[in-house]
């Protein structure tokens, strides 16, 4: 009986949503740092292909690991709702849940990353491929990555706000979360501006530094302390 509950235990699912926080910013930032500098977002076709064609590699493995961040995330912003409608605190769970859609609208925007850089990694090296068709590719890649800052923004101020109601961050991450808020708004705000080589979109680095602290930060005290 004792082996069973320690089993239970180690495997609890506040435990497990904790731990899957954890490795999504463990993954996702590492593979950011492991990353070389990508084209600027207006780069001509030849710099797209030339660059897939450099980093085939890497590229590949980062898309084929947002199989398992996909599933790192599902499992952390299940977990945190669960205990978030367990807490008294009403403000809590409007929050988680602010904070959960911010993550489904992160999933699906990445997910058009993912694929604009499938379609990438097929052009390298296809006999068909031709700098405009990279160019239009790149476009899209361009498109779904500033749109996604908001949601990144979003998540940020909804987890913070639950987070700190419930102790599981410092009350620091508060103010932290409207920062990252504003920083993705104006990021997305300057999409167009971006696409056409505008360099003010770099604020929204803000928000993407502050939502993997947060994870981490989250995350550990979840799993150290599941409910």
């Amino acid at each position: 009986m004792a082996t069973a509950t320690a089993t239970q235990t180690a495997f609890a699912p506040g435990r497990l949503a904790g731990l899957g926080g954890v490795a999504f910013a463990v993954i996702v930032g590492a593979e950011n740092i492991a990353l070389p500098r990508p084209p600027d977002f207006d780069a001509s076709g030849e710099e797209v292909l030339r660059w897939i064609h450099d980093h085939h590699a890497l590229v590949a493995t980062m898309v084929a690991s947002f199989a398992i961040t996909a599933v790192c995330l599902a499992t952390f912003i299940g977990g945190f709702l669960v205990r978030a409608f367990r807490e008294e605190h009403e403000d809590a769970r409007v929050f988680a849940v602010i904070g959960a859609f911010g993550a489904i609208l992160i999933g699906a925007w990445f997910a058009l990353v993912i694929i604009s850089q499938l379609l990438l990694l097929g052009l390298d090296g296809s006999a068909n491929a031709t700098p405009a068709t990279a160019e239009l590719v790149w476009h899209l890649h361009t498109a779904a990555f500033t749109v996604n800052v908001v949601a990144i923004g979003i998540a940020v101020f909804g987890v913070a706000g639950a987070a700190v109601r419930m102790g599981l961050a410092p009350t620091w991450c508060r103010p932290l979360s409207f920062v990252a808020l504003a920083a993705a708004v104006a990021t997305t705000m300057q999409s167009s501006s971006a696409m056409n080589g505008g360099s003010g979109w770099q604020i929204g680095l803000i928000s993407f530094v502050s939502w993997l602290l947060l994870l981490a930060i989250v995350g550990v005290r979840m799993a150290r302390t599941p409910a």
